[in-house]
Parts: structure tokens; sequence; C-alpha cells
């Protein structure tokens, strides 16, 4: 376009090429445009430099679009012994993707899930292994729960002493671990979010 309008004899600034180029960006790019406009001088900016900042750009969101896990939210329903599935103790399971051993430490903290699992067998002190029953989820398919006990976990306590988080199902397929805000509020914990952290009191 601008070749053409050249060759009729107009002239095209390298400013409007640049402002031309941000404005027709896919909508996605909005933050990256905001970001260009505040960080450089656009008049001084030339179309090369703002292809190869919006090219960095791209790359980074696709490094961590690659890094960051996967995670969906299926609604569950608690299933007892007998086979009976009971509509009146939802569980909200998030399923991560994610196969990195660091997503496997993690503890997702749920506000729909309404009981601590993990799959993790090596981290229960005690377990009650005779707690056997099932967690089905909408589209029909099941999970097996292989037991219920207390979990020790690394927590940041003031007093260096040891945290356990208690009524922990344990389910071997999960590959994520939940930690469920109804079960602690039920516990008479207390949350307090800040400074992009959170801490628990007892």
């Amino acid at each position: 376009l601008a070749n053409s309008i050249t060759s009729c004899g107009d002239t095209i600034t390298n400013l409007t090429l640049v402002e031309k180029v941000l404005r027709t960006l896919n909508p996605r790019f909005d933050h990256i445009v905001v970001a260009i406009e505040e960080s450089k001088d656009l008049e001084s900016l030339s179309v090369d430099e703002l292809q190869g900042s919006l090219e960095a750009h791209e790359q980074r969101l696709q490094e961590r679009a690659n890094d960051k896990a996967t995670e969906q939210a299926l609604q569950a329903h608690h299933q007892s012994r007998n086979g009976a599935v009971s509509d009146t103790e939802p569980v909200l399971l998030m399923v991560t993707t994610k196969t990195g051993a660091d997503a496997e430490d993690q503890w997702y903290l749920d506000t729909g899930c309404s009981t601590h699992m993990t799959g993790h067998k090596d981290w229960f002190v005690s377990l009650d292994e005779s707690v056997n029953h099932k967690v089905r989820f909408a589209d029909d398919s099941t999970i097996k729960v292989e037991g219920h006990g207390k979990v020790k976990v690394v927590i940041k306590r003031r007093d260096g002493t040891v945290s356990y988080i208690e009524d922990v199902l344990y389910v071997p397929n999960m590959r994520c671990n939940l930690l469920s805000l109804g079960q602690l509020l039920e516990k008479k914990y207390r949350m307090v979010m800040e400074d992009k952290e959170m801490k628990i009191y007892d």
C-alpha cells in the first residue's frame, strides 16, 4: 500500500506507516500496542524495528502459552459404596494436562472443590484405605478414590513447625493436588491475600 501511494506521487511518513500497522493489528495484540506506544518514540521508530518488537512479543507469548498448564473444571458427584450417586455433594475437580514435576508438587486452591484431593500416596502420614468410592463426572466417567487421611505439606510457618492437611482424599490417577477453600473455612482457617501471596492462619 505504501509503495502504491508513493508511486502515485504522494508521500507517506514513517510515523503514518507505524500508526497504520498498530491500528490494524489483531485485538490480541492490544496490550502490546499500548506497551509500544508508551515505551517508544513512534516518530523515530522504523517499520523494521516495529516488526522486530512485535515478533519478540509474540514469541514471548507463545513461550508462556506452551509453559502454562491447560486447566479444565469438571462438575462431579460423590458416589457411595453401594453405587448411589448423590447430587447433594458436588465436587469441582481441576484437571491439569501439565506433565512437569513442578505441577504435581503444587497445590491448587479451588473455591468449588468440596474436599482436598491428591494423587501422592507417599505424602500421607496416616491413610485409611478402607475408604473406597468413586467420583462421577458429568460425562458419566468416574475416578476412583482409594483412601482418606492426613497429608504432610511444605508450608512456611513462623515457628518452623511442620504443617498437615487433614481429611484429604487419595485419588491415585490425579495429576494435580486440590486444596478445598470451603473445607479450610469449615476448619476455621482464615485466608488473607496480599502482595500476590496468600497466607493461611489457623
